[in-house]
């Protein structure tokens, strides 16, 4: 076992790329105050940019003009550098300002791993679809968190601005993602997709409905409120016709003519809402729809309803005019355009499939209908939501993934439909999976946050293809703050079998502990660490201090090292020589000297401790009336002896030796003359003996 000089200049060299990430350095909240935001267009009309990145996905800069004629911009930057404005130029893939965020996070990587158990186990498609109601439920909240958020007097304009945002963001996430689990992964029955669909709009109306519904029936005439056909017209689109018919016993003209309201309360009436119906084919449900659509065309071709014209184009709607559904009051009865393509592919082809070409070219109707009459282009939400419906799963991915700061839904969504069997053909061009590559962003995203490194690591956990090797980068970038969360780190790394990576954790922290003066700590983190170099560095460290004061530190470090000594001879040296004194102590003098003897002779103890456990050996060899050692160890002890005094080989020790004063010169007289005593004594006890 051999032992490598440790250089105490190595302490800071070693350390120094965790020190960059984040341990220790302190620096990090002064340089957020220094530093301001700036756009990269901003940046680019400035010149040159001279820029220091982080761990935490920015990068810090300042901007420095250059001449124009000067082609060559290699001149010193601190030469041409004007201000000294320090600007931060930050990326993320997930804002966590609120607490709505942070619990929303909380609750989807519970939600993640208990996924991934089902996974391991082999996964129904029932459990697809219920860990995707529970990211929903839990996104849900997180909009009603923020909502309420957005209440708070004391916030500042930009902040409430920020907070705005982000509900906006999740809200419409939230639409996404039930449409997406509609049409991905749920596995619906024959006529159930515009069922879901209704619900879908329905759930994502936020009251609104009911809200209008009840402010209209609130007054005495219902039927003079001014949105009273707007909301018949909305409820009508959202399926709700018990609804309608209430409404409409409202109507003065439906009171003054019976009849004709009669005829309209019963086509709504028979409305052939597949739920009811479920059991029957597809011809025998098409059937019966077909039967009740060519009545609503019989009685409005009849012109039952000329006479009023809100129940005749309500007629139109039932009958899935085209036409009506064009028409500017139906339009803006609807809250956005895919309220109006619910309503439409209720009327016109109510046992669609996600997979029919109709459902495509209907969303692109009335998104163009819809986008015209208000006179303004599709949102990009808008462009989400259409993919869906053409059931362009891959372009959500990609399109939310470009357009919006946020990982969450891309990751979770995907990882879903992996799970689902939705994403079997999607392979990158290097060879992980779209999934895993997505997961792999949402978790370096989440670990630019202090207090969610640990989830991150745990979403790499299931990274197979490139996890680890992010997992061992990550790692070497945790903070190591506390020596609570230095052992957490370590069980995480021994969790996750990154045996190196939690090595390098306690060598950094042994290295920290010895600059702070923490001996004996930074010796239980050296031996934790197995580094044999600095182990026999911190080894030479004790035995110095010994010799500078007589006692050793942190005794109960050395009591127990036990297989420890294995790492390092000067280990076990120092644990041979505690064990020296703790015998002698003890008054086992033969054991002590025995013990003596071996760390002499054994080869682990350094050269320049020689003369101090020769020392040591006096006590032992004036022992009135016993001889501890004998004549072959007296040899061994006297040759030793002579070999620091004489050996040219070890001029440092020689040197050492010659420069002691008188005391020391007499020390070593005292032991040539003590080790002869002994010699003697021990040859006349043998000769006795025998």
């Amino acid at each position: 076992m051999a032992d490598v000089e440790y250089d105490e200049n190595d302490e800071e060299r070693s350390s120094a790329s965790r020190v960059g990430a984040g341990s220790g350095y302190n620096g990090d909240e002064e340089e957020e105050e220094a530093t301001s935001s700036l756009t990269m267009s901003e940046v680019h009309t400035c010149g040159r940019v001279l820029l220091r990145t982080n761990p935490r996905n920015s990068i810090a800069i300042f901007t420095a003009p250059y001449d124009d004629h000067d082609d060559d911009h290699s001149n010193s930057d601190k030469e041409t550098a004007t201000s000294t404005d320090l600007y931060e130029v930050q990326w993320s893939g997930i804002v966590l300002t609120t607490d709505s965020v942070r619990k929303l996070v909380s609750q989807s990587h519970a939600f993640f791993m208990e996924l991934q158990e089902y996974a391991g186990k082999g996964m129904d498609p029932d459990v697809c679809v219920k860990y995707s109601r529970l990211y929903r439920v839990a996104l849900y909240e997180c909009t009603q968190g923020l909502n309420y958020e957005c209440e708070n007097v004391d916030l500042e304009e930009n902040e409430l601005q920020d907070i705005k945002g982000q509900l906006e963001m999740y809200s419409l996430l939230n639409v996404l993602w039930h449409l997406c689990e509609i049409l991905f992964i749920e596995t619906l029955p024959v006529g159930c997709l515009i069922q879901q669909l209704l619900e879908w709009v329905r759930w994502h109306d936020r009251g609104d409905t009911d809200d209008v519904m009840n402010d209209v029936m609130s007054g005495v005439r219902p039927d003079t409120h001014q949105d009273y056909w707007s909301i018949v017209y909305r409820l009508t689109l959202q399926g709700r016709i018990d609804d309608v018919r209430k409404l409409l016993t409202y109507s003065s003209y439906c009171k003054e003519n019976k009849k004709v309201f009669d005829s309209i309360d019963e086509l709504l009436r028979k409305v052939p809402m597949i739920k009811s119906v479920i059991g029957h084919s597809r011809t025998e449900l098409m059937g019966l729809w077909f039967v009740w659509n060519q009545e609503c065309k019989r009685r409005r071709d009849r012109q039952d309803f000329v006479g009023c014209p809100q129940l005749n184009l309500l007629c139109g709607l039932l009958c899935g005019d085209k036409s009506c559904f064009s028409r500017p009051e139906v339009i803006d009865c609807c809250k956005m355009w895919y309220d109006m393509l619910v309503g439409r592919l209720l009327y016109t082809s109510p046992l669609i499939l996600s997979t029919d070409y109709d459902l495509h070219v209907i969303a692109k109707d009335c998104l163009k209908l819809y986008c015209d009459h208000k006179g303004t282009a599709p949102y990009y939400f808008d462009t989400f939501i259409l993919s869906a419906l053409e059931n362009k799963v891959i372009d959500v991915i990609k399109m939310v993934s470009s357009k919006l700061s946020n990982w969450w839904f891309v990751s979770h969504m995907t990882n879903l439909l992996h799970h689902r069997g939705s994403l079997v053909t999607s392979q990158l061009e290097y060879g992980s999976q779209l999934s895993e590559f997505l997961l792999i962003e949402y978790a370096t995203a989440l670990f630019v946050h202090p207090s969610l490194w640990e989830v991150a690591i745990s979403y790499l956990s299931y990274c197979p293809t490139q996890g680890r090797h992010f997992m061992c980068s990550l790692v070497e970038r945790v903070p190591l703050t506390t020596s609570t969360k230095a052992l957490k780190l370590i069980r995480l790394c021994q969790r996750y079998e990154m045996t190196e990576e939690a090595q390098s954790i306690c060598r950094v922290l042994a290295r920290r502990c010895y600059g702070d003066g923490r001996m004996g700590s930074a010796l239980t983190w050296c031996i934790k660490g197995q580094d044999a170099t600095f182990a026999a560095f911190l080894a030479e460290k004790y035995f110095d201090f010994y010799e500078s004061i007589g006692e050793f530190g942190d005794l109960s470090i050395l009591d127990y090292l036990g297989d420890a000594v294995l790492l390092s001879n000067r280990l076990a040296f120092l644990s041979k020589y505690r064990d020296f004194h703790k015998q002698y102590s003890f008054g086992n003098y033969e054991a002590a000297g025995q013990l003596l003897v071996s760390l002499l002779t054994s080869g682990i103890t350094l050269k320049k401790y020689w003369l101090t456990l020769l020392t040591d050996s006096i006590p032992l060899l004036q022992i009135p009336d016993k001889c501890v050692f004998s004549s072959a160890d007296t040899y061994e002890l006297l040759h030793i002896l002579q070999e620091i005094d004489n050996t040219s080989s070890y001029s440092d020790q020689k040197d050492m030796i010659t420069s002691q004063d008188e005391f020391s010169i007499n020390k070593i007289s005292l032991l040539r003359l003590a080790l002869v005593r002994n010699l003697q004594s021990s040859l006349v006890l043998r000769e006795r003996k025998h």
